[in-house]
């Protein structure tokens, strides 16, 4: 099927974004994190949503495990190799381990964004469940197109389907930000986050079902409202199901998730009628699964990022040194994504349908011989 150009513009601009966001330093409370916490994963859930179609089981699970399981897994082996070594050789000036071995392995299993306490009420207090980072997302996509499909399944009876997807949807968004939001309850694979998703899911499908995408630039002067006024109303964090005003918060992410989009549509249609091309961006976009999991390898275990905005901060202050660090890390990000497909057995985690393992496992077997 061949690939929508703005999709990867959109996705590009997306992880550009979500890079930014975990680079800000001394401006991580500020409103320009509050404008890319508000949008840079939300926009995902929504193109997903727009680009759904209904699956069989069989053919749903094949494709979600490829896509979507085996990077997570492929990351989690890395970051476990690479905090073993770290722990192993303390004196190593490049990579810092930020928890033992085994509490990122576990980590690892529970999938989730941000370490978070387990109630008091549970029998366990002062326990704490570690965080593997920002590929949270990889497992609550996961989860959330399981429960999306089945929305189609429960909901495909009614006469008016999309109302009662709408209203499924909302529903679990309630229980996500309930179970997240208030309750903070620490579920596997970022369960609360997958749950709130489902709306931003419904409203990429809802965009699509109205070809919203060929209407009114109106329409994306009111989803930049709806952002700005997410912004104004506070933090959204998904990855915990908190946004500190919820209905803000999920009309924000679909209001700014459509600007994106227009947006990013918008650049398709310049660059084609100028004769130009927005290749890195859209291969930014098309590849941003590795772009994704090189981030987090980075932002949790490579020491120079910080490093680097230390030792900038007394000569070009806290904006410049924060600029520098971001662009180190969005060069980590593009160097990962020009070697990552040129390495064997490594590239079969995050392209296996272009680099199945089968196919690895043969041509390192003939280079051998």
């Amino acid at each position: 099927m061949k690939r929508i150009e703005w999709i990867d513009i959109a996705r590009g601009l997306a992880m550009l974004m979500i890079v930014a966001g975990h680079t800000l330093f001394g401006f991580t409370f500020s409103p320009v994190a509050r404008m890319i916490f508000a949008v840079h994963v939300p926009i995902f859930f929504v193109l997903s949503g727009y680009l759904f179609k209904e699956r069989k089981w069989k053919v749903l699970f094949n494709k979600i495990n490829h896509n979507l399981l085996l990077p997570y897994i492929g990351t989690c082996l890395i970051m476990v190799g690479i905090s073993w070594f770290a722990i192993h050789d303390p004196r190593n000036w490049i990579f810092a381990a930020t928890m033992e071995t085994h509490q990122m392995v576990f980590a690892a299993m529970y999938g989730l964004g941000t370490p978070l306490a387990l109630p008091p009420e549970m029998g366990a207090a002062g326990v704490t469940i570690p965080a593997i980072g920002a590929i949270w997302f990889l497992v609550a996509m996961y989860l959330g197109d399981l429960l999306f499909n089945l929305a189609f399944k429960v909901c495909g009876r009614f006469k008016n389907k999309l109302t009662f997807i709408w209203l499924l949807a909302i529903s679990e968004c309630v229980l996500g930000f309930y179970l997240g939001g208030i309750l903070h309850l620490p579920l596997p694979w970022s369960l609360p986050a997958a749950l709130v998703s489902q709306v931003f899911y419904a409203a990429g499908f809802t965009i699509k079902q109205f070809t919203l995408m060929d209407k009114s630039s109106l329409w994306a002067v009111g989803g930049t409202f709806l952002w700005a006024f997410s912004v104004h109303s506070g933090f959204f964090y998904l990855n915990t199901a908190y946004a500190d005003r919820p209905l803000a918060a999920v009309l924000g992410g679909i209001g700014g998730s459509f600007a994106i989009m227009r947006f990013s549509k918008w650049l398709e249609s310049l660059s084609t009628v100028q004769g130009g091309k927005l290749g890195m961006l859209e291969t930014y976009g098309r590849l941003s699964l590795i772009v994704l999991c090189a981030h987090l390898c980075e932002a949790m275990l490579v020491r120079i990022a910080p490093a680097l905005h230390q030792a900038l901060l007394p000569l070009w202050g806290e904006f410049g040194a924060t600029l520098a660090a971001i662009g180190y890390r969005v060069f980590f990000t593009v160097l990962a994504l020009l070697l990552v497909p040129r390495i064997p057995l490594l590239r079969s985690f995050y392209l296996n349908q272009r680099f199945p393992f089968k196919l690895s496992v043969n041509r390192m077997h003939r280079d051998q011989n």
